[in-house]
């Protein structure tokens, strides 16, 4: 089965926080150098809010935080006011929500961010317009509807190479959906409900290699 989650090279970490501090979230810090820190499995935000608002992890940026298989609705501002990381793991929770502006700390940072297997009904990529070393974006089997504010988007991220939104809802591509992300080689649209692909829709994809577009199953 092909895989989205592509691996992504990141630079060298800082080391860990004290375990106690931000316990029941753990920090591994591998022989490579890079600093992982886990908060699976929370139930509510605060839990990693407080996990990151600690000394000890060194200078920004960490390479990935984990926050999956919980039940976190929600990600407030300042969520990543003291931290960036390289790799950003939401999946298999109950999201719906991230406050504008929350992302913006990692904007020189952030590589992939994973949102699959949520409740989101917008594309969310307007989170992340403008940053420059993104290059995979995974909202794969959420609540997606309709992607035609896409279009409206006025800033780009020429460093993305990746797009999956496998397995939502969208029902038609508008034109110029994907005119802010003129580098991405795979764009996965399979197992949604879309009837309608407008001939402008893939409008300015210069690098597309890969689409991927089936009927819901």
């Amino acid at each position: 089965m092909w895989s989205t989650k592509q691996a992504v090279t990141v630079a060298v970490s800082p080391p860990c926080a004290d375990a106690e501090e931000i316990f029941p979230c753990n920090c591994y810090n591998y022989s490579t150098g890079r600093t992982y820190v886990n908060c699976d499995g929370i139930l509510d935000e605060s839990v990693a809010y407080r996990a990151l608002h600690v000394g000890g992890y060194g200078m920004s940026p960490l390479a990935s935080l984990g926050m999956t298989w919980g039940t976190i609705s929600s990600i407030s501002a300042g969520m990543f006011s003291m931290h960036s990381f390289e790799q950003l793991w939401f999946m298999n929770n109950h999201l719906e929500y991230i406050e504008p502006g929350t992302l913006e700390p990692l904007r020189y940072d952030l590589r992939a961010l994973y949102l699959d297997y949520n409740h989101f009904t917008e594309p969310m990529m307007d989170q992340v317009l403008g940053f420059t070393r993104l290059f995979s974006f995974d909202i794969t089997y959420n609540y997606i509807e309709d992607i035609s504010s896409m279009a409206d988007y006025t800033d780009s991220i020429p460093s993305l190479q990746t797009i999956d939104f496998t397995g939502n809802r969208i029902t038609h591509v508008p034109p110029q959906a994907f005119k802010s992300f003129p580098n991405i080689v795979m764009l996965l649209l399979s197992k949604n409900n879309i009837s309608y692909i407008h001939p402008d829709a893939f409008y300015n994809l210069k690098a597309l290699e890969y689409l991927y577009w089936t009927a819901t199953t």
